[in-house]
């Protein structure tokens, strides 16, 4: 079975991926849906390891930053839906690698409005969070449906020591069952229309498959922009439309090797065909 696996993760970066399939497997797909499950259990496990063991090594930055920037005697409150914050002289403001962390619960100077100076902000008030991911995103977490609370300095960092690993198991639960939705169940839709694409373009190839086969091809290939956002992402680059980019060349070098093989299958038919239509007793001039 892994042998299959391995095997398949190989010849999904070579052209003629498409034409082998479609000479052998398109009729049998069970490689494709053992390929699919596997790898994306794979990548699941490496994700959820490697965001855990990130947060994880976080948590010393946390208790830091809170001993650096959280007075002595600070204490917060939530009553009936109202953060009450005494021992910190506010506005209170904290940039740092490009975000900024504000807190203003009597709001004589900053309000959710504010935030549009800044590219990625996070403003405390008395009503709840607002932050700002980055100029396009935003979201809001409102303290209305909170329960009522209240920490001091010195209780909220023995309840983040006491939660250390609540925190990380329940988190890596959390997110291996995301990353299991997004790379099992959600990707099956979305190659729905990499399927649609590739399909079309296979047209003007002269080539005509079932839409199933193109959409089985499809799971298989997504296993190589699959990788290769994952070494943008360890390296901390983005590109844009990069899943795009990556199919489309991966569909054109596919089709253009198919249509390279089906070239040198028909001009040995074709010739065979012109002599056969030459009459009995006709002398072939001599090359």
């Amino acid at each position: 079975m892994m042998t299959n696996i391995i095997q398949r993760a190989k010849s999904v970066w070579k052209p003629d991926f498409l034409f082998l399939f479609v000479e052998s497997e398109k009729k049998s797909h069970q490689i494709t849906w053992l390929f699919w499950i596997v790898t994306g259990l794979i990548v699941a496990t490496i994700w959820t390891l490697s965001i855990t063991y990130f947060v994880h090594s976080a948590f010393p930055d946390v208790i830091d930053g809170i001993n650096q920037n959280i007075p002595d005697g600070a204490h917060l409150a939530l009553v009936d839906g109202t953060l009450l914050i005494e021992g910190i002289e506010q506005p209170y403001v904290v940039e740092g690698d490009g975000n900024v962390l504000i807190i203003d619960t009597e709001g004589a100077t900053y309000s959710p409005e504010s935030l549009n100076a800044y590219t990625s902000a996070v403003l405390v008030t008395k009503e709840g969070i607002y932050q700002k991911e980055d100029r396009i995103r935003s979201r809001e977490f409102s303290f209305a449906e909170a329960k009522d609370l209240t920490y001091s300095k010195e209780q909220l960092m023995g309840l983040i020591e006491r939660s250390r690993s609540m925190i990380m198991i329940g988190g890596a639960i959390g997110i291996f069952l995301v990353m299991i939705l997004n790379l099992l169940v959600f990707r099956l839709l979305s190659a729905l229309w990499w399927a649609l694409i590739l399909m079309l373009i296979a047209m003007f190839f002269g080539m005509k498959e079932k839409f199933s086969t193109y959409y089985f091809v499809v799971l298989n290939l997504y296993f190589v922009p699959l990788i290769l956002e994952g070494v943008l992402v360890i390296f901390g680059v983005g590109i844009p439309f990069f899943t795009t980019l990556i199919f489309m060349i991966l569909f054109f070098m596919n089709l253009l090797h198919w249509k390279k093989k089906q070239d040198r299958i028909i001009a040995p038919e074709a010739s065979k065909i012109d002599e056969e239509k030459v009459l009995p007793g006709t002398v072939l001039p001599a090359d």
